[in-house]
């Protein structure tokens, strides 16, 4: 056997080890990014949700006085504000669960990232990562907001009865961290589409890539 047929038969199980390796890397670059699709998804219907419970308040607010002028139902824990204030508690949980799941494939696209996979596009999945930093701080500003207001709250209904206009600058301090989450609320799910939008664009690549591989 020739040197140079020898050297050729030597090299080809390493060839195909190594399109093997950087094939699993890329399949494993569409799982992660995949799974974050459906975290990131999940979790912009969460804002939505949190925005709409935020709406019914004033409602909720309004027919308990009118069932109990001094608002003794939220100490008994009853009635239309205790039970949003606690599914709003509740939601807050389950993006906290969600907003962990994005934590942790950010990690996993990192670590894919550093391997250098050559038919993965890494520069796309920085940037991906990237982006998820600003979602990430987006949650954590909006859970600083939910955790003052739920302590607005329970003050005020502490404290009630109170005098007519003492309740209204109580409750225009409560409204306010209302509006922040809001604009947080706002901003997140902005940011979140703009990740989604580069998703998208990873996965033609990827398709792409892998059909060039065939």
């Amino acid at each position: 056997m020739s040197k140079k047929r020898l050297f050729s038969f030597l090299l080809l199980p390493l060839l195909l080890l190594t399109a093997c390796g950087i094939t699993e890397e890329l399949e494993q670059a569409k799982n992660n990014v995949a799974d974050l699709k459906s975290a990131l998804t999940e979790q912009s219907d969460n804002y939505q949700q949190l925005s709409a419970y935020i709406e019914e308040i004033p409602e909720a607010f309004q027919l308990d006085r009118e069932e109990d002028p001094d608002m003794g139902l939220f100490a008994d824990e009853t009635g239309e504000v205790f039970d949003n204030l606690q599914v709003r508690q509740e939601l807050h949980s389950t993006m906290i669960n969600t907003q962990k799941k994005i934590k942790n494939i950010k990690k996993e696209l990192d670590r894919i990232v550093k391997k250098n996979g050559a038919d993965v596009n890494n520069s796309q999945l920085t940037i991906i990562s990237r982006s998820l930093e600003i979602v990430t701080s987006n949650f954590d500003s909006l859970s600083v907001y939910v955790e003052t207001s739920v302590s607005q709250e329970q003050q005020f209904y502490d404290d009630l009865p109170m005098k007519e206009e003492n309740m209204d600058d109580e409750l225009s301090i409560i409204q306010r961290t209302y509006g922040a989450m809001d604009i947080v609320s706002e901003e997140a799910q902005a940011n979140i589409d703009y990740t989604l939008s580069l998703i998208k664009t990873f996965e033609k690549d990827a398709a792409q890539s892998k059909e060039r591989g065939k």
